[in-house]
């Protein structure tokens, strides 16, 4: 069954939750998100050394230092980033996409001849 996205020949971004489960740290974590979202740059090895400033701040002056971000601020940041694209793409391609659905309700199904190395491409 062809949906809208397939009629439009619109790309998709799928993040595969299971891959991101299968991170063991943190770190890993954070990187898989990365990767999946196309988020770049990630300073994993900066993430790291921060944490180490701040576990050794910790030891001398009891306090953290405040140099390095929390799982969910990193999370959080990489969302936003990537939630922030996603809107300027739809506001770039929502005429076109309008179009297009104007015409599919309008039963014009003959303009579709598929995408290329897309499934239902003739």
């Amino acid at each position: 069954m062809l949906t809208a996205i397939d009629l439009l020949c619109r790309k998709t971004l799928e993040i595969d939750c299971a891959e991101i489960y299968k991170a063991s740290t943190d770190t890993g974590l954070v990187d898989a998100l990365a990767k999946q979202t196309g988020y770049w740059p990630v300073f994993s090895f900066l993430a790291s050394a921060n944490n180490m400033i701040d576990l050794a701040a910790v030891g001398v002056i009891g306090q953290k230092a405040g140099l390095s971000s929390s799982l969910d601020q990193q999370l959080k940041q990489i969302l936003e980033v990537v939630g922030g694209a996603l809107k300027q793409v739809c506001a770039y391609l929502l005429p076109d996409c309008l179009m297009g659905l104007k015409q599919i309700r309008q039963g014009f199904f003959g303009y579709y001849k598929g995408c290329k190395g897309e499934r239902g491409a003739s």
